[in-house]
């Protein structure tokens, strides 16, 4: 039995389809449990640094280690190998943020709470273009909400971020767990 062209052509789009689907799946596995990691971080330390604000550096300084070391544990247990390359991007971003900090110095202190979350945005609609479209909607919403709170919402904004931000975070985990 052979198959026709358009057979042919037809079990080839089937594959590529069922492939790229593949590629997307575990991306959103891989991703779930560094969301969930990430979202908690983001909780408690908005939360935090609203309660304490003298104290937010430190507060964040101890938060952003333990959420990367989580991250290379949860990236461990997924793969049972630690890549250079979450470190790596994790190292970026940190000197890409302090470096703006530098040549631009907020004016006021929401505006360092605020610009991390816009660059996670940005960086989750990057990845949603590039192959894994649940990351571009978790990046609009954390866009949309951190500036709807940092326009809106000063006095709340640690709150603000803790729930949304935090929250944003979290139910991505769950979202993408449920691909």
């Amino acid at each position: 039995m052979s198959l026709s062209s358009q057979e042919a052509a037809e079990t080839l789009s089937d594959i590529e389809r069922i492939e790229k689907r593949s590629r997307e799946f575990f991306g959103y596995q891989k991703g779930a449990p560094l969301l969930f990691i990430w979202g908690l971080v983001w909780v408690a330390g908005y939360l935090a640094s609203a309660l304490q604000p003298r104290h937010a550096v430190l507060i964040w300084f101890v938060l952003t280690v333990a959420g990367l070391a989580g991250s290379a544990v949860a990236r461990w247990r997924t793969s049972h190998s630690l890549s250079w390359r979450f470190p790596a991007i994790a190292l970026v971003l940190f000197c890409f943020i302090s470096a703006t900090y530098l040549v631009l110095p907020p004016a006021h202190p929401i505006q360092y709470g605020a610009f991390p979350p816009l660059v996670v945005a940005l960086a989750y609609a990057l990845l949603g273009i590039f192959g894994l479209p649940r990351l571009l909607w978790l990046g609009v919403a954390v866009f949309v909400l951190t500036l709807a709170g940092y326009l809106w919402l000063q006095p709340w904004f640690g709150v603000w971020m803790a729930a949304v931000g935090g929250g944003s975070l979290l139910l991505g985990g769950w979202w993408l767990r449920s691909a």
